[in-house]
């Protein structure tokens, strides 16, 4: 969504391939972090969802939530290739450009050392949500 809102666009408006630049990218975290960081400082809770390929993006969203004095835990979510592919062929009127071709290449990122907690996300959103709950060093509520 973030993307989305810096190219200016709507929401579910397809962006061109230059959308995803490497310099686009960076931009995009840099962007992320400072509105975490803003939020964390006011006491919210935040959830960062991106990619995380870099180990310098995954150690980033850590020392952001150490700066903050704020819980963290980073969590991969793993699933399938093909359960990966056949959720982004259906998904229909969200910020995702992503497309079967898209995953294929990040399955192929070397992530450099994986600190982050690994979750099993091929079953439904309640069942990882409630495995990766499970997995946290701390507790979090229920959604609403």
């Amino acid at each position: 969504v973030e993307r989305k809102v810096m190219a200016g666009v709507a929401e579910t408006e397809r962006l061109p391939p230059g959308g995803y630049s490497a310099a686009s990218s960076f931009a995009v975290y840099a962007a992320c972090f400072e509105r975490a960081e803003k939020a964390l400082a006011a006491g919210h809770t935040v959830v960062l969802d991106a990619v995380f390929a870099r180990e310098s993006e995954r150690r980033e969203a850590a020392e952001l939530a150490q700066r903050c004095r704020a819980h963290f835990a980073g969590v991969w979510l793993e699933a399938p290739a093909d359960v990966l592919s056949a959720r982004v062929t259906t998904r229909r009127g969200d910020a995702s450009d992503a497309t079967a071709e898209v995953v294929a290449r990040q399955l192929g990122f070397e992530l450099g050392r994986m600190e982050w907690l690994r979750a099993d996300a091929s079953g439904t959103p309640e069942e990882t949500l409630a495995r990766v709950r499970g997995m946290l060093p701390f507790r979090v509520a229920a959604p609403a």
